[in-house]
């Protein structure tokens, strides 16, 4: 029984393999999309927006 917990925890550790070509092409694809000057610029607008959302919720507490 110790030895399938062992195995279990190892296998936790490691991300799942992609399968096929496509699917690392598609892992590959994602992680350099994260890692790309756009996506942080996306990520950078999103935060703007929720901030200027919050500021409205608060003008409208005190109309």
């Amino acid at each position: 029984m110790s030895k399938s917990r062992k195995s279990t925890r190892q296998a936790s550790r490691k991300p799942p393999r992609a399968a096929s070509s496509y699917e690392r092409w598609l892992a590959k694809a994602v992680h350099d999309f994260n890692r790309s000057e756009r996506y942080k610029e996306i990520q950078e607008a999103h935060q703007i927006e929720q901030q200027e959302l919050e500021l409205v919720r608060e003008m409208r507490q005190w109309l």
